[in-house]
């Protein structure tokens, strides 16, 4: 079948629709044309949308792209390079670059000249030859633009908007930024009145606060604690004035699991605030002892023992005589030392005494030892204490 429709009924009989017939089926054509009153030329993908320019152009065509981005050479595009108005003078192809790329109207150039060539040049010039990597190498008025170089008054310049916060933000594209000043690339070095500095803010508390960047801080010279002893070392010489602490206040020790020998711990105190304080010794160190004795000789005990630098601590005793003899117990610095301590035992009776500090102690390295009086049938002994080396 042919292209188009002719309408056969009612008021549009004889009219004639334009399709386009594809297997037999008519797709009505919704096309863009052009021409004069009572014609109609249809825009193909080849020719395009003709634009009307006032005067006369002179379009030459200099060069041509060397390859395009596969490689393949580039025959038919042509590096629009000159362009001429005829019939103006002030259109020069300056002007025209100049109206394509930055949106003016040049000296001389009416508006509708201007928007002219911005509708039928940027295509050519600023699409095809920008997109392809082509440079342009001259302004609209003639001159070369400066990159690198060039004074002030005619140097390439980027100017802020008049509504500009003034802070302009720049990034080193992963690279590094040079500043030409000398001040500022004086670095460990220089006197005060040109050296690099940070000034502080006239309102500041004149307080700084210092990052480490989760790293650690390195200070050139000696810090003097002037205010506290807390830098004195264990079994240094004292100085400076104490450091006051708290304790952690807890209602009962019984829950506190066991910090490792050696180790920083916490200072106790019951919920009152009362310091928690072992008496005389740690739990740990306590000891105690029981016998019997019915011969009356001097004996050691084993659990207070001869220990090397440490010295036997007794902080109570338990003695009985079940015997109906009157006597008493003397403790020993070792089974033939000098005696510390007499406990008089009645007949069928004895003696108690437990002190919140210790009683005696034993020599350094000597064991603690007792020696009834006389040969009793039985004396029964206990000893509550323990040893140190102080």
């Amino acid at each position: 079948m042919a292209d188009n429709v002719t309408l056969s009924a009612g008021t549009a009989n004889g009219a004639v629709i334009a399709t386009d017939d594809i297997t037999a089926v008519h797709y009505q054509i919704l096309k863009l044309a052009y021409g004069a009153l009572d014609s109609a030329t249809l825009v193909t993908t080849s020719a395009g949308l003709p634009v009307q320019i006032q005067g006369t152009w002179n379009i030459t065509n200099a060069g041509t792209f060397a390859v395009q981005v596969d490689g393949s050479a580039l025959t038919a595009l042509q590096l629009i390079d000159d362009i001429v108005h005829s019939g103006d003078a002030a259109l020069s192809k300056y002007a025209v670059i100049g109206a394509v790329f930055d949106d003016t109207t040049p000296v001389g150039v009416t508006e509708n000249q201007a928007q002219s060539l911005r509708m039928s040049s940027r295509r050519a010039l600023l699409v095809e030859g920008v997109a392809s990597g082509l440079a342009v190498s001259t302004n609209w008025n003639g001159t070369a633009p400066p990159i690198g170089a060039g004074v002030e008054a005619t140097a390439l310049r980027v100017t802020l908007a008049t509504d500009s916060t003034g802070l302009v933000s720049v990034d080193d594209n992963a690279g590094s930024l040079t500043v030409d000043n000398a001040a500022l690339s004086v670095t460990g070095g220089g006197v005060e009145a040109t050296a690099l500095r940070v000034t502080i803010a006239s309102d500041s508390t004149g307080l700084i606060s210092v990052d480490d960047n989760a790293g650690s801080l390195t200070i050139d010279g000696t810090v003097t604690a002037s205010n506290t002893a807390g830098d004195v070392a264990h079994d240094g010489a004292d100085s400076g004035n104490p450091v006051k602490m708290g304790a952690k206040a807890i209602s009962s020790l019984e829950g506190q699991t066991l910090v490792v020998a050696n180790d920083r711990s916490n200072l106790f105190c019951d919920l009152d605030g009362a310091l928690l304080v072992r008496q005389g010794a740690a739990h740990a160190d306590l000891m105690s002892e029981r016998v019997s004795n019915t011969d009356g000789a001097a004996t050691a005990l084993t659990t207070f023992a001869a220990v090397a630098s440490t010295y036997n601590y007794v902080r109570g005793y338990s003695i009985h005589n079940a015997s109906a003899t009157n006597g008493y117990v003397d403790f020993r610095d070792g089974t033939a030392g000098s005696v510390l301590w007499t406990v008089p035992i009645p007949a069928n009776g004895g003696a108690n005494l437990l002190g919140a500090e210790p009683l005696f102690r034993t020599s350094a390295n000597t064991a603690l030892a007792f020696d009834v009086s006389g040969a009793l049938t039985t004396v029964y002994i206990s000893v509550t204490g323990y040893q140190s080396k102080a």
